[in-house]
């Protein structure tokens, strides 16, 4: 159906048949029910609840019950925060999840030595992100005790802060 068709269609529609099918919708799809529920706002008490369940769902990426895959871990945390920025567009909100994933991949990283190459680009997408919204004071600690969790087992020099992480992004 193109797009044409669809507003001919939904014209035809009663507003009782139009609330129904937006409801229907609404119900049966996790896509549209992330879409209508941005369109038509979202309560602050209710964005700071997706905003804990979504780093419930990064810990849990991070530390599964059964099994443990890398790459998978990293690629879970990812969609909750693809997810979770398409309903919340507060960049501190989503920039709290950035250092998050990149704290858990430090904390996992000491025990299983799988994510060298991950902490590396997570935590350059999160500093970028930081940076980019002004961010930076704000999550500045717990991006340097990352960045020395991460220091034991990556390339990262151990004396490497936030501002020198930055400066050598700036640098590629």
């Amino acid at each position: 159906m193109t797009k044409a068709e669809f507003k001919k269609a939904i014209a035809a529609l009663s507003k009782a048949e139009l609330e129904k099918l937006l409801l229907d919708t609404f119900s049966a799809n996790k896509e549209a029910r992330t879409a209508l529920t941005h369109a038509f706002g979202v309560d602050p008490a209710e964005l700071e609840l997706m905003l804990d369940d979504t780093r419930e769902r990064i810990w849990k990426a991070f530390h599964p019950a059964r099994g443990y895959y890398a790459k998978s871990c990293v690629a879970r945390s990812n969609k909750a925060i693809n997810e979770f920025k398409q309903v919340c567009k507060e960049p501190e909100m989503i920039a709290d999840l950035l250092v998050f994933q990149v704290e858990q991949i430090a904390e996992c990283n000491l025990e299983w030595d799988f994510y060298a190459r991950s902490s590396d680009n997570r935590t350059m997408a999160c500093a970028k992100f930081l940076a980019r919204h002004n961010l930076l004071a704000r999550f500045e600690q717990r991006m340097d005790k990352a960045l020395a969790q991460i220091a034991m087992f990556s390339f990262v020099s151990c004396e490497r802060t936030l501002e020198s992480y930055l400066e050598s992004i700036s640098n590629r």
